[in-house]
């Protein structure tokens, strides 16, 4: 099973793990959005076999515009990885002090050779360059601060948008979850008087940036509409969030006053699209 926590919204992890337990199945947690973010007393990403964290430029954190990681929870699945982020090397330590000189301690047909240029597995080319390496590390004595400043932004925005409800649909999340928001997520309801397009470009009229929900439902795009894929049930709400969602922004560098702007623009817009 592979999925996001997304916007930093936590899946009911116990539900989800359930399921997995139930029919044998992996679990991957796409967590992404959700640095921080906790449900049921532990951190998102910390659930599954797998997770994966972002490092992307309008992520929590970012290495210098990019980056990510991959986390596990065995040794073993450890290493592979490892190998898999360097060309599928034999690389046999997780650590970096072991990792120096030469060492004939595995076998390439029949010819002794060093483990760091042995290629067991076909792999990529997704190391990490020292200078991005050195962006995250300063950034992680403000991670707190950053988790911190997302809650108080999207509780302050949530709490101004309550005036707007006959309008929009907002965001629900589980009673024991303690999300790291990314974003503010904004559905329209169905019996507006206005598109998603209009209030969209007022915004950015404004000066105000903006999200699409992402992709939306990517299988409405021209480069996914040809796939093999199956579809079980119906797919409304994604079509709903495809034509209606968008996002507005809760960084941390926000403050009380950039945040009432953004909600005085939105009661601007709806007084002329009354």
């Amino acid at each position: 099973i592979i999925f996001a926590h997304t916007l930093g919204n936590p899946v009911d992890m116990k539900r989800l793990l359930e399921l997995a337990q139930k029919n044998n199945m992996k679990v991957i947690e796409d967590n992404c959005d959700a640095l921080g973010s906790e449900i049921f007393g532990r951190k998102t990403g910390s659930f599954g076999d797998f997770s994966t964290c972002s490092f992307y430029a309008s992520h929590h954190i970012t290495m210098a515009g990019g980056g990510g990681a991959v986390f596990s929870n065995t040794e073993e699945s450890a290493l592979a990885i490892k190998s898999m982020k360097e060309w599928g090397k034999g690389q046999i330590t997780s650590g970096f002090e072991e990792d120096h000189g030469v060492f004939f301690d595995s076998e390439s047909n029949g010819t002794p050779y060093d483990h760091r240029y042995s290629y067991p597995h076909m792999g990529y080319n997704f190391k990490i360059p020292e200078i991005m390496s050195a962006f995250g590390l300063a950034q992680m004595d403000r991670l707190e601060f950053i988790h911190r400043k997302r809650r108080e932004n999207f509780d302050y925005l949530h709490k101004r948008m309550q005036e707007f409800s006959d309008f929009f649909h907002f965001v629900e999340w589980h009673k024991q979850a303690n999300p790291s928001w990314f974003n503010f997520p904004i559905t329209l309801k169905d019996n507006v008087h206005f598109s998603r397009k209009e209030i969209v470009e007022y915004l950015e009229k404004m000066r105000i940036r903006t999200r699409l929900f992402f992709a939306g439902n990517i299988l409405r795009h021209e480069g996914f509409k040809r796939i093999n894929i199956q579809v079980i049930g119906g797919m409304k709400t994604a079509d709903k969030v495809h034509k209606d969602s968008f996002l507005l922004g809760i960084h941390p560098s926000l403050n009380k006053e950039m945040i009432d702007y953004m909600a005085d623009a939105v009661a601007d817009f709806i007084k002329k699209h009354k």
